[in-house]
């Protein structure tokens, strides 16, 4: 096979230690290996980068390993040309496994250009994708919270969700704060707790407040509004910092937004998964596959299978499903395009593309850079069925 890097490094990373391989092409074709061990304390980083340069290597492909390969690509990033690797798409032959092994194959496969480059984007991108996945668990652990506290009013027969659309509103937490208070509440006392249209609703509120709190679920959602309270003040604080670290990228911030249902937070998720230099993908189609927003190939016999989308960037998903675009059943990308049609038996505003064609369709827009309208059509026509590409 043709030597595509003539000197390179293959890294199997682990949690105490990371196993360097350097495979060096000699002129008559052949090549010959140097294998190493180093700890992955700062020392053993600064030690195995040096052992690597004293080598003249500075092709180098390490195995994503959990978080553990992090520490190391973030000191030898500055020095090597790195390409991580899945370790789908590197194992090895199964049998007499070892790390000297591990890294001994990946520095082989990377000798021969057989190491897929995973994408990584550059430190400022990573830190800001590192305070959006934050914030998205902590929600999550919010909303965790929230379903608690419907669950504990459930059990106690007050059904003040059947009333007060969120219970979590000013109204609706003065009514909790007033049942763990014991306090009780009858039409005079709900008129001071409410506000805005669920005044109008007091009577239906006094029928589904007619139920019994025990001491013990008063006490469990106390531990839970302070969980909520809490949470809430984190989430606050963590978007600071993420509108901290955003400002350099105002503008094409601006720009995201311009596309319709596109808002500031899903813009901002998006410029954290993706980063803002689409050279890093070398097509539109790239892009989208690497999204999980296009189908897979699957042909044999000359025959093509229907085959769902792969799974794809798990944390970018729900910044694209929290488009109203995507899930709106009368979206902007609809009938003002001529893009809808109707079927018999079905709503004539039904949107002509799913959900997953619509993401691939916003990310070739966002790939080509072009306005949205104006390609709307010719991007469709691709997306019909039978005219895949």
């Amino acid at each position: 096979m043709k030597v595509v890097h003539p000197i390179c490094a293959g890294i199997d990373i682990h949690k105490r230690s990371f196993t360097v391989a350097i495979a060096t092409t000699k002129k008559d074709g052949t090549y010959s290996t140097k294998v190493k061990t180093f700890s992955t304390m700062q020392k053993g980083i600064a030690q195995g980068r040096e052992w690597i340069i004293e080598n003249n290597c500075y092709t180098v492909a390490l195995e994503s390993t959990g978080k553990y390969w992090i520490p190391v690509y973030d000191r030898f990033e500055d020095f090597f040309d790195l390409t991580l690797a899945n370790p789908r798409f590197t194992k090895h032959f199964p049998g007499n496994k070892t790390d000297r092994r591990d890294a001994k194959w990946l520095s082989e496969l990377h000798r021969v250009g057989m190491v897929a480059k995973s994408f990584i984007p550059p430190r400022d991108i990573r830190e800001l994708r590192e305070l959006t996945r934050y914030r998205v668990k902590l929600i999550k652990m919010r909303s965790s919270e929230k379903n608690r506290a419907h669950n504990s009013l459930i059990i106690s027969n007050i059904m003040l969700s059947s009333v007060a659309t969120d219970i979590f509103g000013k109204s609706g937490m003065n009514i909790i704060e007033a049942l763990i208070a014991g306090t009780e509440l009858d039409e005079q006392a709900l008129s001071t707790l409410v506000c805005g249209k669920l005044r109008s609703k007091i009577p239906d509120l006094l029928e589904a407040l007619d139920g019994t709190m025990s001491q013990l679920q008063k006490d469990k959602i106390r531990i839970i509004l302070d969980n909520f309270i809490s949470l809430s003040e984190k989430i606050a604080k963590l978007e600071l910092l993420i509108l901290e670290k955003v400002k350099p990228y105002q503008q094409i911030i601006d720009l995201l937004c311009s596309l319709p249902g596109v808002k500031n937070t899903a813009a901002i998720g998006i410029i954290a998964e993706i980063g803002v230099d689409m050279s890093a993908f070398y097509s539109d189609k790239h892009l989208c596959s690497w999204a999980g927003v296009s189908p897979q190939n699957y042909q044999s016999a000359g025959n093509r299978r229907n085959v769902p989308a792969k799974s794809g960037m798990d944390t970018l998903h729900p910044c694209l499903y929290s488009v109203p675009t995507l899930q709106s059943k009368k979206p902007v990308l609809g009938s003002p395009t001529g893009l809808s049609q109707s079927r018999p038996g079905e709503d004539a505003a039904r949107p002509l593309l799913p959900p997953v064609g619509l993401c691939l369709l916003l990310f070739t827009i966002l790939y080509q850079g072009k306005s949205l309208i104006g390609n709307l059509k010719k991007l469709h026509i691709s997306l019909l069925p039978g005219r895949r590409s």
